[in-house]
Protein backbone atom coordinates (compact mmCIF):
# COMPACT_ATOMS: atom_id res chain seq x y z
CA UNK A 1 0.00 0.00 0.00
CA UNK A 2 0.91 3.97 -0.46
CA UNK A 3 -0.49 6.94 0.38
CA UNK A 4 0.28 10.12 -1.22
CA UNK A 5 -0.63 13.20 0.99
CA UNK A 6 -0.92 17.32 0.42
CA UNK A 7 -2.52 19.97 2.36
CA UNK A 8 -1.83 20.68 6.24
CA UNK A 9 1.65 21.08 7.59
CA UNK A 10 5.00 19.10 6.04
CA UNK A 11 5.98 16.60 7.59
CA UNK A 12 3.68 13.96 7.28
CA UNK A 13 3.37 10.57 9.49
CA UNK A 14 1.81 7.42 8.21
CA UNK A 15 0.42 4.95 9.88
CA UNK A 16 -0.67 1.64 7.74
CA UNK A 17 -3.32 -0.93 9.63
CA UNK A 18 -6.25 -3.28 8.81
CA UNK A 19 -9.39 -4.78 10.18
CA UNK A 20 -11.01 -8.09 9.84
CA UNK A 21 -14.80 -8.43 9.40
CA UNK A 22 -15.00 -8.59 13.33
CA UNK A 23 -13.55 -5.17 13.14
CA UNK A 24 -10.51 -5.76 15.08
CA UNK A 25 -7.93 -3.33 13.90
CA UNK A 26 -4.44 -4.43 13.45
CA UNK A 27 -1.22 -1.99 13.10
CA UNK A 28 0.92 -3.26 10.53
CA UNK A 29 2.86 0.12 10.39
CA UNK A 30 2.85 2.86 13.82
CA UNK A 31 3.05 6.46 12.51
CA UNK A 32 6.43 6.93 10.62
CA UNK A 33 8.15 8.35 7.72
CA UNK A 34 7.16 5.46 5.53
CA UNK A 35 3.93 6.63 2.58
CA UNK A 36 4.22 2.76 1.40
CA UNK A 37 4.44 -0.82 2.87
CA UNK A 38 4.55 -4.39 2.04
CA UNK A 39 2.68 -6.36 3.61
CA UNK A 40 0.64 -9.86 2.96
CA UNK A 41 -2.24 -11.01 5.08
CA UNK A 42 -1.76 -14.01 6.77
CA UNK A 43 -5.54 -15.74 5.88
CA UNK A 44 -8.09 -15.40 3.89
CA UNK A 45 -11.22 -13.28 4.55
CA UNK A 46 -12.73 -9.73 3.94
CA UNK A 47 -10.39 -6.88 5.24
CA UNK A 48 -10.69 -3.03 5.41
CA UNK A 49 -7.23 -1.58 4.68
CA UNK A 50 -6.43 1.75 5.70
CA UNK A 51 -4.10 4.27 6.11
CA UNK A 52 -4.31 7.32 8.88
CA UNK A 53 -2.14 10.42 8.18
CA UNK A 54 -0.41 12.93 10.68
CA UNK A 55 0.66 16.07 9.67
CA UNK A 56 3.34 18.28 11.78
CA UNK A 57 0.59 19.71 13.81
CA UNK A 58 -0.93 16.25 14.36
CA UNK A 59 -4.11 16.71 12.51
CA UNK A 60 -5.05 13.34 11.58
CA UNK A 61 -7.21 12.27 8.46
CA UNK A 62 -7.50 8.78 7.68
CA UNK A 63 -8.92 6.91 4.17
CA UNK A 64 -10.17 3.46 4.10
CA UNK A 65 -10.66 0.80 1.19
CA UNK A 66 -13.46 -1.43 2.32
CA UNK A 67 -14.34 -4.79 1.68
CA UNK A 68 -10.83 -6.20 0.32
CA UNK A 69 -11.33 -9.66 -0.09
CA UNK A 70 -8.78 -12.36 0.57
CA UNK A 71 -9.27 -15.67 -1.05
CA UNK A 72 -6.72 -18.77 -0.27
CA UNK A 73 -6.13 -21.86 -1.94
CA UNK A 74 -9.20 -24.08 -1.85
CA UNK A 75 -7.39 -27.87 -2.85
CA UNK A 76 -4.12 -29.12 -1.95
CA UNK A 77 -3.34 -31.84 -4.52
CA UNK A 78 -0.34 -33.20 -3.22
CA UNK A 79 2.91 -33.74 -3.91
CA UNK A 80 6.19 -33.21 -1.10
CA UNK A 81 7.88 -30.17 -2.26
CA UNK A 82 10.87 -32.02 -3.93
CA UNK A 83 11.61 -31.44 -7.61
CA UNK A 84 10.58 -34.64 -8.31
CA UNK A 85 7.18 -34.17 -6.94
CA UNK A 86 6.29 -30.76 -6.56
CA UNK A 87 3.35 -29.31 -4.27
CA UNK A 88 0.46 -28.87 -5.95
CA UNK A 89 -2.34 -26.28 -5.74
CA UNK A 90 -5.40 -26.26 -7.43
CA UNK A 91 -8.10 -23.20 -7.98
CA UNK A 92 -5.92 -20.42 -6.52
CA UNK A 93 -7.40 -16.79 -6.40
CA UNK A 94 -5.83 -14.81 -4.15
CA UNK A 95 -7.14 -11.41 -4.54
CA UNK A 96 -10.77 -10.08 -5.16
Amino acid sequence: MSSKSSGGIAPYKYQFYYKKSNGLEKSIQSYSNANNIDYTLGEAGNYILGVRVKDDKNTITEQEIADYKVIGFTNFAGGNGTAENPYRISDVSMFC
